[in-house]
């Protein structure tokens, strides 16, 4: 009777050791799992960030050259309107909208590649450029002057006073020469036309000559000759002003289309990075897709290749058991077994023997 509750016993502990032998394959399997799943998982959520983080810088350099793009134009129209008005206004609007320029250069520079980074920099000299030279263009424009102000009101009242000293020579020939010489002037201001310029050049001279011949008194011709240099001198002051000017704005009109075409390289560099990146990372998800196909597939390899040895390894002292039994059942008393798996098995073996 103590023999056989010591049997019944060992197949008590037998079935625990298989249960437990099961239960480590079987953790095995989900060990070799949940470590390919956490690299497969790691590569997908690095790639999504990486995704992400293109998206944005993308969306973020779009929005600073649009920023740029914007400020640039509305610059070009406040100096447009300050050149036809002399509007202080317009000038502090042109300050306002080229810092805004440079501020988003300061953004660009701050997150773009190198060569993103040279452009960004370009862009700055080129709005300092700009800046500069506007300044010294709305000096010469304040110089020149509006209204009852600066050297064009200047110029207007020589004019007006070289009207009045040749109504009183009474010389028809002088009127004549004068009404040439301003209508030379309204030309050159309103059109800045170099014609206009060039015919002055030659009437000044001739209306001087028909002075020093008009029959008048020495002291109005003495006036008269004055009131000519006088405005002459304002007219060519004004001329070169003008000059300027015009000079300036070309330099500072190329320096803003020179930073309109930089930021069209920014935004085609960045799209061009954008897309290299987005297919960097189409290869990386792919890789990591594949990577963690394969290690699922030697995961299974592994559990599966455990299973069988386990299977063997706990099967065979079973049957060597079960035989030995059969054995005994036919009378063979002299039967035993040679099992040594160094737990419950083993001892039921010994038992049995």
């Amino acid at each position: 009777m103590w023999k056989v509750e010591s049997m019944n016993s060992e197949v008590k502990g037998m079935k625990r050791t298989i249960f437990k032998r099961l239960l480590n394959n079987l953790a095995l399997i989900l060990s070799l799992a949940l470590i390919a799943g956490g690299f497969g998982l790691y590569s997908l959520v690095n790639t999504q960030r990486r995704s992400g983080r293109v998206i944005r810088q993308t969306i973020e350099v779009q929005e600073a050259t649009r920023r740029i793009s914007d400020n640039l134009l509305e610059a070009r129209r406040a100096e447009k309107e300050f050149l036809l008005t002399g509007d202080e206004r317009y000038a502090t609007a042109v300050a306002n909208h080229m810092l805004a320029v440079k501020q988003g250069c300061w953004f660009l520079f701050s997150f773009q590649t190198e060569v993103g980074e040279k452009r960004a920099h370009e862009i700055g000299l080129l709005a300092d450029e700009y800046c500069k030279g506007f300044r010294a263009v709305a000096h010469k424009i304040r110089e020149k002057g509006s209204g009852d102000q600066g050297l064009n009101a200047s110029l207007e009242q020589s004019g007006y006073s070289m009207e009045d000293l040749v109504k009183r020579t009474d010389q028809s020939q002088l009127m004549k020469d004068l009404f040439a010489i301003r209508a030379y002037e309204r030309e050159y201001l309103l059109y800045r036309n170099v014609a206009a310029f060039d015919n002055l050049q030659k009437a000044v001279p001739s209306f001087k000559a028909d002075v020093d011949r008009a029959p008048i008194e020495a002291s109005l011709r003495s006036k008269l000759r004055r009131q000519i240099d006088d405005w002459w001198r304002l007219f060519v002051r004004l001329a070169v002003l003008d000059a300027g000017i015009e000079r300036l704005r070309g330099v500072y009109t190329q320096a803003g289309q020179q930073i309109e075409s930089l930021v069209a390289q920014i935004n085609s560099e960045n799209r061009v990075w954008a897309e290299q990146t987005t297919d960097r990372t189409g290869r990386i998800f792919k890789q990591s897709l594949s990577i963690m196909s394969v290690l699922l597939l030697i995961c299974l390899a592994i559990g599966f290749s455990a299973t069988v040895f386990l299977a063997r390894k706990l099967s065979r002292p079973i049957v060597e058991l079960s035989t030995a039994t059969k054995k005994v059942a036919r009378g063979d008393l002299t039967s035993t077994v040679w099992i040594e798996t160094g737990d419950e098995i083993e001892e039921l073996g010994k038992n049995f023997n």
